[in-house]
């Protein structure tokens, strides 16, 4: 049961409520999702969810980015096609 010192103000619930509707919006729309005419290396080099990450990483979109690298196999298999170099580098950006 929820203490009473420990109410969601209205611009907390706001703000949770907002982020979780765009977060299932570009979910349905396909918006982030790896499927596209690209697969492979080139998927994930070219994604826009990772460039938008890269720009700011505090974004919606780059914050479910960087949740669904733990997970997508697509990304270990991009990360696992790299070089050694390449993959450290990588591995040290976005862990």
């Amino acid at each position: 049961m929820m203490d009473r010192d420990s109410k969601v103000t209205r611009m907390e619930y706001l703000r949770l409520s907002g982020a979780g509707m765009i977060a299932v919006a570009a979910l349905l729309s396909g918006s982030l999702s790896c499927a596209g005419s690209t697969t492979g290396k080139k998927a994930c080099a070219d994604c826009p969810a990772r460039k938008n990450y890269d720009k700011d990483p505090t974004s919606l979109s780059g914050r479910l980015w960087k949740w669904h690298i733990q997970f997508c196999p697509g990304w270990k298999g991009y990360v696992g096609s790299l070089s050694e170099q390449e993959r450290k580098m990588i591995e040290e950006k976005y862990r």
